[in-house]
């Protein structure tokens, strides 16, 4: 995945709060330009509680994304890529307050996170990815052997997904048998049309499933491709591409 930069993101909140102070700021004058500061005690909870909903129906909806998380080409994702529900929205925004709660510790989480996570997010387990939040995709989603014995060929990904390994009756990219470091269910690959992300699982293979930087993915525990990205199977030798 493709983590949005801390920077961005804190434009965003820039950006957010901008919005919102000017939409009170035009109430006040609007409905309360001579009461002082009995507006200010109405007003103030009432840019509290519209903050709140603006995350929440923001993140929640169908950009999950703010306006300022838009601009900045930023969407709040799950562990699949998939936009968030509302309830993990709400599940965020409690991890804000926390955090804000200890002097924003929880923010500042974020910098040591490889994944980019802050408190608000590891609580509601998203992540915050750049790029536009996309309904679906244009083409067909393909897998591509990029190197091996399979090295050309192009398999389209279905709804069901494929299964890549040495097994021909459980496998839809089958290997030769004499590639004795691919497990015979290797690993698993399927596309979710709501994000538009590749999701890459391990079958429990011997020898492993990496990611094209050599990181290793862990039994059981999916990770999100873009398209373009690629992954091998025990070694380089079977290296393939998504998109």
């Amino acid at each position: 995945m493709n983590y949005g930069d801390l920077g961005k993101r804190f434009v965003a909140y820039l950006i957010d709060g901008a919005l919102i102070w000017l939409v009170t700021m035009i109430l006040y004058f609007l409905f309360f330009p001579f009461y002082g500061l009995v507006a200010g005690l109405v007003v103030s909870p009432i840019m509290f509680v519209a903050t709140i909903i603006y995350q929440i129906a923001m993140e929640g909806g169908g950009w999950h994304a703010t306006l300022g998380k838009r601009v900045m080409g930023l969407y709040v994702a799950s562990a699949d890529g998939s936009g968030i529900t509302y309830s993990k929205a709400v599940l965020r925004y409690i991890g804000k307050i926390l955090s804000g709660l200890i002097f924003g510790i929880g923010y500042i989480m974020g910098i040591f996170s490889e994944k980019k996570q802050c408190l608000h997010d590891l609580l509601a387990d998203t992540y915050v990815l750049s790029g536009a939040y996309s309904s679906g995709k244009s083409g067909s989603p393909r897998l591509v052997c990029i190197s091996g014995p399979l090295a050309g060929r192009s398999y389209p990904i279905t709804e069901k997904g494929l299964s890549i390994g040495r097994d021909g009756l459980s496998c839809q990219v089958v290997l030769p048998s004499t590639q004795t470091n691919v497990s015979r269910v290797h690993c698993y690959v399927t596309y979710n049309n709501a994000s538009g992300m590749y999701i890459l699982s391990d079958r429990n293979s011997s020898q492993g499933t990496f990611l094209a930087n050599g990181q290793q993915i862990p039994y059981s525990q999916p990770v999100a491709l873009s398209s373009g990205d690629s992954f091998y199977l025990a070694t380089t030798q079977n290296t393939f591409r998504v998109g």
